[in-house]
C-alpha cells in the first residue's frame, strides 16, 4: 500500500503531470486530482498500522471528528465541497499562480481523499461502518462527484479557466 500510495504522489506531484496541470493541461489537472484523491488518500491510508492510526484518533476532539467525518453523507458533502471548490476558477488560477496555494490545494485534495474513502476503509479505528447495501450505495453517488465535472467541460462554448486558454499556443 504504500509503495502504491508513494507512487500515485510522484506521479500526481512531479514533472510531466504536475507542472501540466499547473499550467497547461485541464486533462492534467484532473488526472492528477484523480491520483491525489481515488489513488494516494486511500492507499497511504490503508499503509498506516492500525495501532498509529489508534494512537492518533486516541484525542477525544479527534476521535469525534473522525467518527462524524467517516459518515457516509457528510463525507459526501465534504468531499464535494472540496473537489468542486478547488476547481472554481479563482481557486484554478490562484494555484496556477503560486506553489505554495498548489501545495495547499494538493493537501487538501489529499484529506478529501481520505474523507472520501473513510467509510469504506476498515483499518480507521472509530470511523462509521456502513451495510454492505450501504456501501454500495455510498460508493455509487460517490462516483458521480468526480465525473459530473467533465458533463460541463465538455459543453462549455469558452475556456473556463484563464491558465489553460493559452495551452493551444505552445503546441500549435
Amino acid at each position: 500500500y504504500l509503495a502504491g500510495g508513494l507512487l500515485a504522489l510522484v506521479v500526481a506531484l512531479t514533472w510531466p503531470v504536475a507542472d501540466l496541470a499547473a499550467h497547461w493541461s485541464l486533462t492534467a489537472l484532473l488526472v492528477q486530482r484523480l491520483l491525489l484523491t481515488l489513488g494516494a488518500a486511500p492507499l497511504l491510508v490503508m499503509a498506516l498500522p492500525s495501532p498509529f492510526i489508534a494512537a492518533l484518533t486516541r484525542p477525544a476532539p479527534v476521535d469525534r471528528a473522525l467518527e462524524v467525518l467517516t459518515r457516509p453523507v457528510v463525507a459526501v458533502v465534504a468531499f464535494t465541497v472540496i473537489a468542486v471548490g478547488t476547481l472554481l476558477p479563482p481557486a484554478v488560477a490562484a494555484q496556477a499562480s503560486s506553489g505554495i496555494v498548489r501545495l495547499a490545494v494538493d493537501a487538501l485534495l489529499l484529506f478529501g481523499g481520505a474523507v472520501l474513502w473513510g467509510p469504506v476503509l476498515r483499518n480507521i479505528p472509530g470511523a462509521s461502518r456502513p451495510s454492505p447495501v450501504g456501501l454500495a450505495a455510498y460508493l455509487f453517488v460517490q462516483s458521480v462527484v468526480p465525473g459530473f465535472p467533465s458533463v460541463i467541460y465538455v459543453f462549455a462554448h469558452h475556456p473556463l479557466y484563464p491558465a489553460f486558454a493559452h495551452a493551444h499556443a505552445a503546441i500549435g
